[in-house]
């Protein structure tokens, strides 16, 4: 049987799409085919949006839009090349499912920010155009006048936010008990992980409900508790297959490198650890520095991942110590010979890190062993 491809096509409800940063910054480079497919996707995403229907045979969608499936592929390419869009594929036996979602064109100032972008779009346009688009895009600036603006601050300044975005576990105990007939209890740890999730995804109370229920083991007290370490799995492989949610951007990691100088408390360091473990190392890095990781950086993570088989949660302590060690820098000879003690002594979690860091025989630390100088490139 013929294999058939189907696609829905989705878009963030209430995004306008500035066209002029189409045309401006993206049309010169990607050419006006590209953007017309992009501008049809985003059209395609209101009418499915509003009409709720099924999956759209790709084939009959190319044809009525009188676009050859070669074309559609390069152009696509071209989309996803500059983030415009992002693809992904499901597959079975009879059939081949496409789910396209349609981004944001970036800003003026977050487009140039790219070296590979800004270069590409000079050499399209020439440096006159490219100047010209720099005055155009530039805030206006209005001579002798004092900006005299309020803050949201000075408005709003007295707002609880934690009241506003907390978690309320009672609701969520009440609902397990109601659906599932049980009394279950969440240890403080546990509840570390749930909360993680709930306010870096967005993750409704029905969606907690539904991975915490896949991990609970009932105690000797006839209570059913969450098992910790399935926990932290079962929310992974939750976000991993559920392709439509929003990841909310944040960069507040709980870091204190006294835990590396002094005795902490259980609470500072599992907090700490919380992070080590939810993060992958692209965001715990980019978390760090507050910026854009260098090529050189995402190799170095790989490198780490792949040659020496580190997990992430391993990886981000080592930033965080090599950070604390070497003044705010990372270093790739340190970190590779971080990696090799490592895996010489078969440590395979942050606590056994920690341990060994911290508390290990003195003529094994680490801290004597690694080079203490180092730059970030």
């Amino acid at each position: 049987m013929l294999n058939r491809k189907l696609f829905l096509v989705f878009q963030k409800y209430g995004e306008i799409i500035n066209n002029d940063l189409l045309t401006d910054l993206y049309k010169p480079i990607i050419g006006k085919e590209a953007i017309d497919l992009y501008l049809t996707f985003s059209n395609e995403a209101k009418k499915q949006s509003i009409h709720k229907t099924k999956p759209l045979d790709l084939e009959n969608f190319l044809i009525n839009n009188k676009i050859d499936i070669n074309k559609f592929n390069l152009y696509r390419n071209y989309l996803e090349a500059f983030n415009l869009l992002t693809t992904y594929l499901k597959t079975s036996e009879n059939e081949s499912n496409y789910y396209f979602f349609v981004n944001q064109p970036l800003s003026f100032s977050e487009f140039i920010q790219n070296p590979k972008f800004r270069h590409l779009l000079i050499s399209s346009i020439g440096d006159f155009e490219y100047e010209r688009l720099q005055y155009m895009y530039s805030t206006k600036r209005i001579y002798d006048a004092q900006n005299v603006s309020t803050t949201f601050d000075a408005i709003f300044g007295n707002l609880d936010i934690h009241k506003v975005s907390k978690l309320n576990f009672e609701k969520l105990y009440e609902n397990i008990a109601k659906d599932n007939s049980i009394v279950v209890s969440i240890k403080p740890e546990s509840k570390k992980i749930i909360e993680n999730y709930f306010n870096f995804y967005n993750l409704s109370l029905y969606e907690l409900q539904h991975v915490i229920v896949t991990c609970l083991q009932k105690n000797p007290s006839g209570i059913y508790e969450p098992n910790h370490d399935l926990l932290k799995i079962k929310f992974k492989d939750y976000i991993e297959k559920n392709i439509n949610i929003d990841k909310i951007e944040k960069n507040d990691l709980k870091r204190d490198h006294s835990i590396f100088t002094s005795e902490p408390s259980n609470e500072l360091l599992e907090a700490i650890f919380i992070d080590y473990e939810f993060y992958n190392s692209e965001q715990y890095l980019h978390s760090i520095f507050k910026s854009n990781l260098d090529i050189e950086e995402i190799r170095l993570i790989n490198l780490l991942r792949s040659s020496f088989s580190l997990p992430d949660s391993l990886i981000n302590m080592m930033l965080d110590f090599c950070t604390y060690k070497l003044k705010g820098k990372i270093n790739k000879k340190y970190l590779v010979k971080m990696a090799k003690t490592i895996n010489a002594l078969n440590i395979k979690t942050p606590h056994e890190l920690y341990n060994y860091l911290m508390y290990k025989e003195p003529e094994k630390r680490l801290n004597d062993e690694l080079i203490q100088s180092g730059e970030r490139k």
